[in-house]
């Protein structure tokens, strides 16, 4: 049931950060609300221990960019977080890698298909985010 409430938050997340190109620190903090109401009926110190390092893992590596002043926002930032908290270390470098491929693909897409240039029209990266994290909840349902 929790895994169905992850997905929906996700896929409200993608279509706010789609349309309006931020991500509401309430839709943040109900996806990680969620997590905690989990591992407070389901307490799992394994679960726990990844949990953690994923977030942490997660905000630190969204961060460097911030910090080297490139162009990500701080919505981005803590979206990672929660994605990380939710899904833990080793599921969190999954989506992430399903991000980074949906993000190219669309790039490319955008590049070659419609000849706009990214400047144009910011990445929305919490929607990216969200598929790879659905993706990965999906699988976690199915098996």
């Amino acid at each position: 049931m929790y895994l169905l409430l992850l997905i929906a938050l996700g896929l409200v997340i993608a279509v706010y950060d789609w349309r309006f190109r931020r991500i509401p620190n309430i839709l943040v903090l109900l996806y990680v609300a969620v997590q905690i109401l989990f591992l407070i009926i389901k307490f799992n110190y394994i679960i726990f221990i990844e949990s953690l390092i994923g977030m942490a893992f997660a905000f630190l590596i969204f961060l460097i960019p911030k910090l080297l002043k490139m162009t990500i926002g701080w919505g981005d930032i803590k979206y990672s977080a929660a994605i990380g908290f939710a899904l833990g270390f080793p599921n969190y470098v999954c989506s992430m890698i399903i991000c980074l491929i949906c993000s190219v693909i669309y790039l490319l897409f955008r590049k070659y298909a419609m000849k706009k240039d990214i400047k144009e029209y910011p990445l929305p990266l919490g929607s990216f985010m969200s598929i790879g994290s659905i993706l990965i909840l999906t699988v976690n349902i199915i098996l």
